[in-house]
């Protein structure tokens, strides 16, 4: 995956190696820029120095296997934070199922989601409450470093991967305070196939992960080396949640660190699985708190569990 120093504007291109496939624009794919603080909103977005001002204005423009580049703001030296910006138009981010092989990247200079995917800011419309920050619909999206906050919205996912989006990638995000406790998850899965959610820090989220049928049963899920912290020490819900009525087949859960003690209400467990058997792999997970009772830290529906690690007050505040 891909973490593109910033410097690339400042160069006047994108580097020929990195995270996407480099082949990709042999098929017609194409390069857009998106710079809130010095691009224009009429820009063609085809270059840096033209590039586009807002990130639903280089969606609108994007084909298959397009690559959007998302430069960040220009930090607040006071408070230290990134500073975000929301889309355009009173509307929240929608790709479209034709724009298959779309891939849209924070330009955060440093690694993993705790900088390079803290420093690229994105977040919904201030003005709407109930349609999900990002909405995925087409097939092999990859979305890498990016910071992603609520914006207006309340009780719908920061990232939905719809059921058309199979196979697409939530690589080296930040998911800022996701307030819903069912639907209204940081990372929400709709009967989507294949998709992976990996290297991702979960900051404050009631649910982390949510992975749900309604067109059909989710097949291959992978979670995997992503970081749980929750909310005032604690998840209030569950960090992965599977609720599948036929099951969720495949999913492999490994390599994740729950930095927090076992949520408190609603699933209060760290990963909750139900609804129709489900299979799968839960691997060498590492959970903040001292209990060795697996059935206290999860309740899982036919997935098996190996190799989990427990140790108290870590990480807990």
């Amino acid at each position: 995956m891909s973490v593109i120093p910033d410097m690339i504007f400042g160069m006047g291109g994108v580097p020929a190696s990195g995270g996407v496939p480099p082949y990709v624009g042999f098929w017609g794919g194409k390069n857009i820029f998106v710079d809130y603080d010095n691009g224009v909103a009429s820009n063609t977005g085809t270059q840096p120095f033209d590039a586009c001002k807002y990130l639903d204005t280089a969606i609108s423009k994007a084909g298959t296997w397009s690559t959007i580049y998302v430069r960040p703001r220009i930090p607040d030296y006071v408070g230290g934070d990134p500073n975000g910006f929301a889309p355009t138009a009173a509307a929240n981010l929608v790709t479209t199922a034709a724009q298959y092989g779309l891939s849209i990247i924070g330009t955060g200079t440093g690694r993993g989601p705790r900088s390079a995917g803290y420093i690229t800011t994105i977040q919904g419309s201030a003005t709407v409450t109930n349609t999900p920050v990002l909405k995925v619909l087409g097939p092999y999206t990859d979305i890498e470093n990016l910071h992603i906050k609520a914006g207006g919205v309340t009780a719908q996912p920061w990232v939905d991967l719809d059921s058309t989006a199979y196979g697409s990638v939530l690589y080296n995000c930040k998911l800022n305070q996701a307030n819903g406790t069912t639907y209204g998850v940081a990372a929400c899965l709709v009967s989507a196939w294949y998709c992976t959610v990996a290297n991702n820090y979960f900051d404050r989220c009631n649910v982390g992960v949510g992975i749900y049928s309604v067109v059909s049963d989710p097949v291959g899920t992978e979670i995997a080396n992503n970081e749980f912290f929750g909310v005032g020490g604690g998840s209030s819900y569950g960090d992965v949640v599977i609720n599948a009525s036929g099951g969720c087949l495949r999913t492999i859960i490994r390599d994740n660190i729950f930095g927090h003690p076992i949520p408190s209400a609603g699933y209060a467990k760290y990963i909750y699985s139900a609804g129709g058997t489900s299979t799968g792999i839960v691997a060498n997970n590492f959970f903040g708190t001292a209990t060795l009772v697996t059935a206290t830290l999860m309740t899982l529906n036919g997935e098996v569990e190996s190799g989990s690690v427990v140790h108290k007050g870590f990480l807990t505040s």
